[in-house]
């Protein structure tokens, strides 16, 4: 794997031991906090374990501040929620209790509760119990609203032990009363790409916290999502060719590609297990020179993540062209022995079926976008100027 892959995935070492019980306080470090509210149609399935609509939901709450209960007028959904008292440093929900008789985590992938406050309140969110859980995570209240605290579950594989609890730590004792609503176990897993099946498959999807982006026997990528940390990675596009992904952290744009080749805000690495073509890289650096008729387009030299201004993208590793009608014939002029497979990224072409062809053989694998770009990937290794023709019938 490149370095930036082990660089972005440290988050899931577990750095320490998240106590040892419900009564323990937290002594590791913590992921980035992250807030987004919770809409749970986002989600491909949802169970509510704690409503707080009856008094009996409060036997499976303890707080070390005060004798938590139900309040009826802050509630997320339904009539009520649980009041959590000022001056409480910690809270727990009895987790083995709750969820007594039920598989855990199953098919689930997260759990989660929700937190509502008056004034800005940090806090840390984990499983607890005397033997070693999951490590807690960083969340911030913003003041007069809902705030969802969610735990990533889907790499739990061991039994619940029969003290765990969810437990919420606050920065300091409450300075005002926190209310509680919604304890919910999530299954927010979607497979955005699912290629066919054999040597050739090629997968991205959701499962938890990660972005899971894998070619079988050639590589395995995981990257966080925006609710793992305030840096997470956004999904931009997805299709059978890439994914294109967006983060606020050091590493801005990252695009991957089904052969293993990827992007990092513009620097190659080579993703396959079994080895790319050094061609790649040496291509990379040293980007081919195209050429269109000025009556059928042009060439893009402006688009963000050209830094050379010389029409090759070095963010998504594709040739930027704009048509201006139904036809392109685009020269492709080696500046290295050879280019390996080059994709070419179109725009304004019109709706159509669109043939490529190489010296009179179909060029490769062509894919038009939703926004209506068009991709081509030019299956073959071109040593000399080549001629890419284009037309939309």
């Amino acid at each position: 794997m490149g370095l930036g892959f082990w660089r972005l995935s440290v988050w899931l070492v577990v750095v320490g031991l998240y106590g040892a019980g419900c009564a323990s306080q937290p002594a590791v470090k913590i992921a980035k906090p992250a807030t987004r509210a919770v809409v749970e149609s986002e989600y491909h399935r949802v169970s509510q374990l704690l409503g707080f609509e009856s008094p009996d939901d409060l036997l499976f709450v303890s707080a070390d501040g005060g004798q938590v209960h139900i309040d009826k007028i802050h509630a997320r959904s339904g009539r009520a929620g649980l009041l959590v008292p000022k001056s409480t440093r910690r809270f727990s929900i009895k987790l083995a209790t709750l969820l007594s008789g039920r598989e855990f985590p199953g098919s689930w992938t997260l759990i989660g509760v929700h937190l509502y406050s008056h004034e800005a309140v940090s806090c840390t969110m984990g499983i607890v119990s005397s033997q070693a859980m999951l490590p807690p995570r960083g969340l911030k209240l913003m003041a007069d609203q809902w705030t969802a605290g969610l735990i990533d579950i889907s790499s739990f594989k061991r039994a619940l032990p029969e003290d765990a609890c969810l437990v919420v730590d606050f920065a300091s004792p409450l300075a005002e009363d926190v209310y509680c609503d919604d304890v919910l176990l999530i299954d927010n897993s979607k497979t955005m790409v699912a290629a066919s099946d054999g040597a050739d498959a090629w997968t991205v999807r959701r499962l938890g916290f990660s972005w899971i982006v894998e070619r079988p026997m050639q590589f395995r990528v995981f990257l966080p999502t925006e609710q793992a940390s305030s840096d997470g990675w956004q999904l931009k596009e997805s299709n059978r060719v890439r994914a294109i992904f967006q983060s606020t952290g050091e590493t801005k744009r990252l695009a991957i590609y089904s052969d293993g080749r990827s992007y990092w805000d513009g620097i190659f690495k080579d993703l396959s297990a079994i080895g790319g073509s050094a061609a790649y890289e040496i291509q990379h650096h040293r980007p081919a020179s195209i050429s269109i008729p000025i009556e059928q387009g042009r060439i893009d030299r402006n688009v963000p993540g050209d830094v050379n201004h010389d029409g090759y993208n070095e963010t998504t590793g594709v040739y930027q062209i704009s048509a201006t009608g139904r036809r392109l014939e685009i020269t492709i002029m080696p500046r290295t022995d050879l280019v390996f497979q080059p994709v070419l990224e179109i725009q304004h072409l019109p709706a159509g079926e669109i043939r490529a062809t190489v010296e009179g053989a179909l060029a490769g694998d062509v894919l038009r976008l939703n926004d209506g770009r068009v991709l081509i990937t030019v299956a073959s290794a071109i040593q000399r100027a080549t001629v890419v023709d284009v037309r939309v019938r």
